[in-house]
């Protein structure tokens, strides 16, 4: 990622709208952010880690608190950045939460973003922070540890733990599959545990299905949980209780046949007594019985009786209908008769007109033709009269465009004039604007080079000032210098004196060892003391780095300067005649260029005509050829119509002379006449006919219905007589009289008595028969014993057979116990074993792979493969760290045994080749972490670009940390930045060290007012 641009309005300390454009740096791609504190240097690392990561660059700050304090409601806080990566250019600006100006006032405003990338645009925040992190490939805490190094968390990457780096890592290297890896290890760890716990659990809990069986060593063997002991003991006592259980089962098996003989003994005895009291039951209900028997006799006697009187008054009123019926039809057998008279009359008349309907038809034929004709005769004249018409409008038309073809005639005339004129002007516009482009790029040129004069006498002045401040300079460093030079010379001088005001009789002298001291040196009042020295030493330096700075300025202007000369072949002395000259030209140019214009402008608003006049002629032209055309169409069409409204003329006089003494109105009314007679005689006559030969079938039908009736009613007088002798008959026979009627019951009442007489009968029957049985059965029984002691046998037998059967119940429970308990704890045994052996198998290698084996040191399986590559960005970072600590110090991993079970491996320790000694990055001063934590850094950097095409760190800024370096260890580290720089990577420090200052010439100055700050750059 390298930075285009920056803009910031209302952000932080900056009020106004600040921009700045890092391609003003002119490749100068390490700079300085100076300021005094609290300007605002550090906000604008802010606003670049803001507007990619929707947060500040250090942790100190927070977005909430981005607006600036300097702003009010009516002005808008927002960041905008422009930057690179791989080549491409993105843009994304972002705005914080705040009250701010909106259609309706003053409204608050939510977060905001819009992401511009490969043609798209990305507003869902969420969407854009994936995306930057996807295009970075760095996270936001990784991306300040890596990129941006913010005041305060400089040494975080060199002093973390294996932990922190372990999550900077994963994403730079993806070994987050290695991870998931690692994690699905520990789940299925987790689980087979579980399956291992439960296992035992349900273990423990099937041997409680045991408890219901009476065994002591069975128990004792699931007290010990000695489970293949259980399952032996459960095989040996299945096979005692199936044997028990067989032994039983023969008992029960025998008492039950002796029981069941008893119980049939008892049943036939009480089953006879039973018969027999219910033999003499029914002897007493024998006459009630025969009483009823008698009655259902009589009911049923009068019952033929009232079926003979039934189907007697059936035949009376069968004959009486049929006589109803026969005198029915002989009264509209009278009718016919009468109706057929009147039809035949109307039917007579009807026929004679049938006749004529062949010469009626003839009649109407003709007239209609004659119809046809007058019809004929009526289109042609108003055919003839509309074509006449039609003649006189086609003349008017005709008339019309022979008018209009002599205007246009005259038009076009004026309009080819003015086309010419047009297309002369149009050539001269081509000319105008060659000429006008020629002098545009000469004038351009020229103003080019004039700006260049410009900028060349500006440079000239500058170097002149910039002499002589650097004359005055070394003017003063010399002055400086010689003082320095003076007052060392007196100081060294003055030595002598204060040692000998020191020095006692008898000590040994500390410049040449004698005892002996003549002649003692005394002090030169004029030396200066060791503070004085210092102090001038300090303004002689002082001195000499301003003569420096103020040189360098002085040459680098001079190179300016000479480029111009060489590039615009105008020298020093020559540069005021130069520019003189081209102001004249680029003035007369200018007024050229002016004329040229109007001229131009003139020519193409009646050039501009051309079109439109060419147009017009065209239009003319072709309106003329339609209208000539038009009037040839109209002379054609004339003749033929003329010759038409002949022929029509001819046609009409032939058809008056069919119909020369006809009127049509007369000829109309016949034919009306002749074809209703027609349309009526065709409808009346087939109906009349029709209804003339129903009549007829009507009477016939009547005839044949009479002799039918006659012939019925005969049969019917002859069932009735016969229906009436054997109703006397039944009443004879039943010897009742006509009020035999009496004797008749309700249905349902004979129902019932025949059904309660049926089933006396057939009880009576089987109670005999069934009493019989039960007697030859008793009498064969081998012991003749009474109810009372047969009753005792079979109570004494079925408590046998209770003890027996609960004995019987309890081997089958225990049974079904020890089959269920002996398939259950092997089914269970069986499945932990081979559960416990793969929990061994799967344990050892989570614990290898997730660091929590002795034997790999607890190293995890990710931080081996992440220590490959932090080998990579040690060695990396050592190379910059041997320079800037003149081959003093070498990182290295870790390998000493870190205290607890947590992340282990990626510590670091430093090697001091001083001492000799291995030691802990936390130890260094406070130079030396600085110095280790930016070689880290770039090693770091170095190592993701080699390692990942997609990742490509191009810029690397620093927030302080130099305040901690000497002279010497700024030098080197600055020595460092410098060459990275030189390798294209942009460098960005802020710092307060004035030395930065002289040595980095590209700068970008923060200064601070009570409106707020304000940023430039300054190269």
């Amino acid at each position: 990622m390298r930075p285009i641009k920056l803009e910031m309005n209302a952000f932080g300390p900056y009020k106004e709208k600040t921009v700045l454009d890092f391609t003003e740096l002119n490749n100068q791609t390490l700079f300085l952010i100076s300021g005094p504190t609290g300007a605002g240097k550090t906000t604008l690392f802010d606003a670049i880690a803001y507007a990619l990561y929707d947060d500040a660059s250090g942790n100190s700050r927070s977005k909430e608190a981005f607006k600036s304090d300097f702003a009010t409601d009516n002005d808008f806080c927002y960041v905008a950045f422009t930057f690179e990566v791989n080549g491409k250019e993105y843009y994304i600006r972002r705005n914080p939460a705040q009250k701010a100006p909106g259609k309706r006032g003053i409204i608050d405003h939510g977060s905001a973003v819009e992401f511009h990338h490969d043609g798209n645009v990305t507003t869902k925040i969420s969407d854009a922070n994936k995306e930057i992190i996807a295009l970075l490939a760095l996270s936001y805490d990784q991306f300040k540890q890596i990129v941006m190094l913010p005041q305060g968390e400089f040494k975080h990457l060199l002093e973390s733990d294996s932990k922190d780096k372990e999550a900077i890592f994963r994403n730079i290297f993806g070994t987050q599959v290695i991870l998931k890896f690692q994690e699905n290890l520990k789940v299925k760890v987790s689980k087979l545990t579980k399956d291992v716990a439960s296992n035992q659990s349900e273990l423990k809990a099937s041997y409680q299905f045991l408890n219901s069986l009476e065994d002591a060593l069975l128990h004792s063997y699931c007290d010990e949980e000695d489970t293949e002991a259980v399952l032996d003991r459960l095989g040996e006592l299945n096979k005692e209780l199936l044997t028990e259980a067989a032994h039983i089962q023969t008992k029960i098996e025998e008492t039950t046949l002796s029981m069941r003989k008893y119980e049939n003994h008892w049943e036939h005895t009480e089953k006879l007594q039973t018969l027999t009291a219910r033999s003499e039951e029914l002897a007493l209900e024998a006459a009630h019985y025969k009483a009823l028997e008698s009655q259902i006799i009589q009911f049923e006697k009068a019952q033929d009786c009232l079926d003979a009187k039934g189907d007697f008054q059936k035949e009376v009123a069968a004959k009486t209908e049929l006589e109803t019926m026969l005198r029915e039809t002989q009264e509209k057998f009278t009718g016919y008769q009468v109706n057929l008279n009147d039809k035949l009359a109307t039917f007579e008349t009807m026929e004679a007109d049938y006749k004529q309907l062949p010469e009626w038809r003839q009649l109407l034929d003709t007239r209609n033709k004659q119809l046809e004709v007058f019809e004929q005769i009526q289109k042609l004249e108003k055919e003839i009269a509309r074509l006449l018409e039609s003649q006189t409008e086609n003349q008017e038309k005709a008339t019309v465009l022979r008018m209009t073809d002599t205007q246009l005639a005259d038009d076009l005339t004026d309009f080819l004039a003015q086309l010419e004129e047009s297309q002369l002007a149009q050539a001269r516009v081509t000319v105008s604007k060659d000429k006008l482009h020629e002098l545009q790029t000469t004038h351009s040129l020229s103003k080019q080079l004039i700006d260049q004069l410009d900028r060349m006498a500006g440079l000239i002045s500058a170097h002149t000032q910039a002499l002589t401040e650097m004359q005055q300079a070394e003017t003063e460093a010399l002055e400086k210098n010689t003082l320095l030079m003076a007052s060392r010379r007196l100081f060294n001088q003055n030595m002598a004196g204060i040692l000998a005001d020191n020095l006692n009789p008898g000590d040994e002298c500390p410049v040449c060892g004698s005892l002996s001291h003549p002649t003692l040196a005394t002090k030169i009042s004029k030396a200066p003391s060791e503070d004085e020295l210092e102090q001038i030493q300090k303004e002689s330096t002082a001195s000499d780095r301003s003569f420096t700075q103020k040189s360098e300025h002085v040459r680098s202007i001079n190179l300016q300067i000479t480029d111009l000369e060489i590039q615009k072949g105008v020298t020093r002395d020559g540069l005021a005649a130069a520019y003189e000259s081209k102001m004249t030209e680029y003035e007369e140019m200018t007024a050229e260029i002016a004329h040229t214009s109007k001229e131009l402008q003139t020519s193409e608003l009646v050039a501009a005509l051309s079109d439109a006049r060419g147009k017009q002629v065209s239009a003319v032209q072709d309106e003329r050829s339609t209208i000539q055309l038009k009037l040839k169409e109209l002379e054609t069409f004339y003749q033929a119509r003329m010759e038409q409204i002949t022929t029509q003329m001819s046609a009409l006089e032939t058809l008056k002379g069919k119909v020369n003494d006809l009127e049509v109105d007369s000829v109309r009314e016949e034919a009306d006449n002749y074809q209703a007679k027609i349309v009526y005689t065709e409808k009346a006559f087939p109906v009349v006919k029709q209804e003339l030969n129903d009549i007829e079938k009507q009477i016939a039908l009547s005839k044949n219905s009479q002799e039918s009736l006659d012939q019925q009613l005969g049969v019917a007088d002859k069932r009735m007589t016969q229906a009436k002798q054997r109703l006397d008959e039944k009443l004879v026979e039943a010897q009742l009289g006509e009020d035999f009627e009496e004797h008749l019951l309700p249905s349902h009442t004979v129902a019932k008595a025949k059904k309660e007489l049926v089933n006396y009968m057939d009880e009576c029957k089987i109670t005999q028969r069934n009493r019989e049985e039960q007697e030859k059965i008793v009498a064969a029984f081998p012991e003749q014993l009474s109810s009372d002691a047969v009753q005792e046998r079979i109570t004494a037998l079925k408590a046998e057979l209770l003890q027996l059967d609960a004995a019987s119940k309890k081997i089958s429970n225990d049974c079904q116990t020890v089959k269920h308990g002996e398939d259950t704890i092997k089914c269970i045994f069986n499945k932990g074993k081979a559960v416990l052996k793969e929990y061994g198998q799967v344990k050892r290698l989570s614990d290898i792979a997730n660091g929590q084996s002795v034997e790999t040191g607890r190293l995890s399986f990710e931080r081996y493969v992440m220590a490959i590559y932090y080998e990579e960005i040690v060695h990396a970072a050592n190379l910059r760290l041997i320079q800037m600590t003149d081959n003093r110090y070498l990182l290295k991993r870790s390998t000493r045994e870190a205290k607890g079970a947590g992340a282990k491996g990626l510590e670091l320790d430093v090697f001091d080749h001083f001492t000799g000694q291995t030691r802990s990055v936390k130890t260094l001063s406070g130079g030396e972490s600085f110095k280790a934590s930016l070689a880290l850094a770039l090693g770091l950097s170095d190592v993701m670009q080699q390692q990942s095409g997609g990742i490509q760190i191009d810029t690397l800024f620093i927030d302080e940390g130099f305040g901690t370096l000497d002279a010497e260890s700024l030098e080197q580290a600055i020595q460092t930045l410098s060459e990275l720089n030189a390798n294209g990577r942009m460098v960005g420090i802020i710092s307060h060290v004035e030395e930065l200052k002289t040595r980095i010439p590209a700068h970008i100055k923060v200064t601070h007012s009570s409106s707020g700050s304000k940023a430039t750059i300054s190269v």
